[in-house]
């Protein structure tokens, strides 16, 4: 009986004794994988290099072989097509970013309009900005200051005439690369047309409501809006862009 037991407990040794050598061929398979993984990965960052010092070869006019000539040729059409559609990508985001400049403008702008046609009586005056600034309410039937108030048709007319030069010119300047001053300043000038354009023909008239306590009388009486600051500050982005460079 006792040989049984010592050949039971022979074997049970001898299983442990596997299952030990096992797990630990296991481990040693695991290491000569990841060593395998290092390898291949080294031997692709290698060819990867070579691949790109081949590349740089065909651009200076240095490789003859006609197979690399095809691959060259090949990743040469990709970058092409890759920087299309880069700029693609760019002008898009360009055009919403317009869309959404000039809409803040003029949504802002509108909205302020409203909030004083309800709340400002007209003669009212309020001081803003700390007594520098005066906010009040003035219709204003023509152009700026007031000119050709007694034509409101041909104002009408060209204001809508100016919005759709400036929808035009917007559409031809983001198919342009660069020049983003240009189109911010073209941007904010729509805005502010929209907003003055807008109230012409619901109104019948452009709300303003700033203006600057000066000394002077004739400067304090001129009265402004958040459209105006636009269209001004606008023109002046795309003088300034025209005079020092398109690409800026």
């Amino acid at each position: 009986m006792s040989d049984f037991f010592d050949t039971i407990g022979k074997r049970i040794s001898d299983t442990v004794d596997d299952l030990g050598k096992k797990a630990g061929d296991t481990i040693d398979i695991q290491k000569k994988k990841n060593e395998i993984y290092g390898l291949k990965r080294d031997s692709e960052r290698d060819m990867t290099e070579i691949g790109r010092l081949v590349y740089e070869r065909f651009k200076q006019g240095e490789v003859v072989d006609t197979d690399f000539i095809a691959l060259c040729e090949a990743i040469e059409k990709r970058e092409e097509q890759t920087e299309v559609c880069e700029q693609e990508i760019a002008r898009i985001k360009g055009e919403i970013l317009s869309i959404l400049t000039g809409a803040f403008v003029a949504g802002c702008d509108l909205g302020i309009k409203k909030y004083t046609e309800e709340n400002v009586r007209d003669g009212e005056e309020r001081r803003i900005w700390k007594g520098k600034g005066i906010y009040r309410k003035v219709h204003n039937k023509g152009l700026m200051m007031n000119h050709l108030d007694s034509r409101p048709k041909l104002v009408k007319g060209m204001s809508a005439a100016a919005l759709g030069i400036l929808f035009f010119w917007e559409h031809l300047l983001w198919k342009e690369p660069g020049r983003k001053l240009a189109k911010l300043g073209t941007s904010l000038m729509l805005g502010g047309a929209v907003g003055n354009t807008y109230d012409r023909f619901k109104r019948g008239y452009v709300v303003d409501y700033l203006s600057l306590k000066t000394k002077n009388r004739k400067l304090s009486d001129i009265t402004f809006n958040l459209s105006d600051l636009a269209l001004f500050a606008g023109a002046i982005l795309t003088v300034w862009s025209s005079l020092f460079g398109k690409k800026r």
